[in-house]
């Protein structure tokens, strides 16, 4: 199916973007094929007439609990006692079921059409995102986690995540998620603020190293990869070290502005390496990745963390 959206301003959704009049979407197969002049050729289209409202690529979420509406709460509840009860029937699972197909809309009509999805009640999200695909139900594309892996006194332990006491029930967990065919794995390494009784507990560890090891590398000999709530230097570094997936990429074309500077990649040659991830730009040692990593994170945070990482101090001697 070819389409055109004519009459319409475009926003391509950059940072600088400016609103754009006078063009022509064209689409086929719902994908984007080309931003053209309004006197180009429709021949072949369906034309959408967008009579002056506004146009834009669709938004990603990409940390979504479907189970809530992202509404904060008026006052503090036991949500793993909420769920208990949700799940002690048939009649209020529907109920439940038909919420989270509910929230799942009011992303998509919030401009969002990807979702992906960290921690939810029982197999709900999963159910969602086949019920979406064979429209049944309005909603975004959703890459779905179903519960996530705690522990017991750990971020959302019995309420979207599952508390698990050792390394074999979370491998059983894994292994329940991997039947409902997830998208992927979450795990939650570190506690979370909507858990925290004092502060500067969020950032505790709570996941033992040797659990977020054999999970990862479970995970990934099934083909999965491994999202984690960490809100710590020591969460982050823990995770890491044993295995979850980094998911960020950006192009290298050879060099990258440093304010008046333009700084080569020593490694990419003149046209660069293109899209590279983080695992391959630390192999390759690409100048491109590690500065725009940067530029995105901030001086400012980057030199927190590694103050609290003990850089610049005094080494033992």
């Amino acid at each position: 199916m070819k389409r055109a959206y004519t009459n319409g301003i475009l926003l391509d959704g950059t940072e600088q973007m400016e609103p754009v009049q006078g063009k022509v979407l064209l689409t086929e197969n719902d994908k984007i094929t080309a931003i053209a002049d309004a006197s180009v050729s429709l021949d072949g289209y369906e034309v959408i007439d967008l009579h002056g409202g506004y146009l834009c690529p669709g938004l990603i979420n990409l940390h979504v609990h479907l189970a809530g509406n992202g509404k904060p709460s008026a006052k503090p509840r036991d949500n793993a006692a909420l769920v208990r009860k949700i799940l002690s029937n048939r009649l209020t699972r529907a109920i439940a079921y038909r919420l989270v197909c509910s929230y799942a809309k009011l992303e998509l009509l919030g401009g969002v059409t990807t979702v992906r999805t960290v921690g939810g009640i029982a197999d709900f999200d999963t159910r969602c995102r086949d019920d979406s695909a064979a429209e049944k139900v309005l909603a975004p594309r959703i890459l779905a986690a179903n519960e996530g892996i705690s522990v017991p006194g750990g971020h959302m332990a019995g309420s979207v995540a599952v508390a698990a006491h050792n390394n074999a029930e979370a491998l059983a967990q894994l292994k329940k998620a991997s039947e409902q065919k997830v998208d992927l794995v979450k795990l939650m390494i570190t506690g979370g603020v909507l858990d925290a009784t004092e502060k500067g507990t969020p950032g505790e560890m709570k996941m033992p190293p040797e659990m977020i090891k054999a999970v990862c590398d479970a995970a990934h000999k099934l083909g999965y990869t491994v999202a984690a709530h960490t809100e710590s230097p020591a969460g982050v570094k823990a995770a890491l070290e044993n295995g979850v997936d980094i998911d960020c990429s950006y192009d290298c074309t050879g060099s990258v502005s440093v304010g008046d500077l333009q700084v080569k990649c020593e490694t990419g040659g003149d046209d660069g390496h293109g899209s590279i991830g983080f695992e391959d730009a630390f192999a390759q040692s690409c100048n491109s990745f590690f500065i725009q990593l940067g530029q995105e994170i901030g001086a400012d945070d980057i030199i927190e963390t590694a103050q609290k990482l003990g850089l610049g101090k005094k080494a033992l001697t």
